[in-house]
């Protein structure tokens, strides 16, 4: 297992309701290991197996939910 970590900017977010739908989409992906979402820092703190998944499924994730990811 290979496990690394990113930060994803993410806008939209305004409150603690937004910051649990995005952290929700982020777990359902498998081989993510922790996820940390902050609305004020408009950000995702995720560890995930890098043999099981990638950023490109992480991030379609996210972007199923009403909020978007920052390129």
């Amino acid at each position: 297992m290979e496990v690394k970590e990113a930060t994803i900017k993410i806008s939209g977010m305004m409150c603690g309701g937004c910051e649990e739908t995005v952290t929700n989409a982020i777990k359902s992906v498998d081989g993510v290991q922790d996820v940390s979402v902050s609305h004020e820092a408009g950000e995702a703190k995720v560890s995930y197996d890098a043999s099981a998944t990638d950023l490109l499924f992480i991030n379609m994730a996210i972007n199923g939910t009403h909020y978007k990811v920052v390129e």
